[in-house]
């Protein structure tokens, strides 16, 4: 594997934008996996979301949630290059 940290999350995690995502109320998570773009949708902390996508949904995502939750927070993450590592290995290790 060779290539940016972007390049390399957009390979191995399907998604080379990440965005982390603040927001209160009901079924946050199912309504963000509902955004078409949305590749994953994983739930880092009570009210915090980190979303996979295959590329900027920040005003996507803002709308979706806008009239049943309360957005608190929405901004760009950079994936790590050791999450990269660490999704690709388990992938390996799990199609062994």
């Amino acid at each position: 594997m060779s290539g940016s940290v972007t390049e390399l999350a957009q390979r191995i995690l399907g998604g080379g934008y990440v965005i982390d995502v603040e927001a209160r109320g009901a079924a946050v998570g199912d309504q963000l996996s509902a955004v078409p773009g949305v590749v994953r949708v994983q739930v880092l902390a009570p009210e915090l979301y980190r979303v996979d996508c295959d590329r900027d949904l920040r005003p996507e995502i803002a709308r979706r949630l806008a009239p049943s939750c309360e957005l608190l927070g929405i901004r760009f993450a950079e994936p790590s290059l050791n999450e990269v590592y660490t999704r690709y290995f388990d992938e390996i290790r799990h199609a062994a």
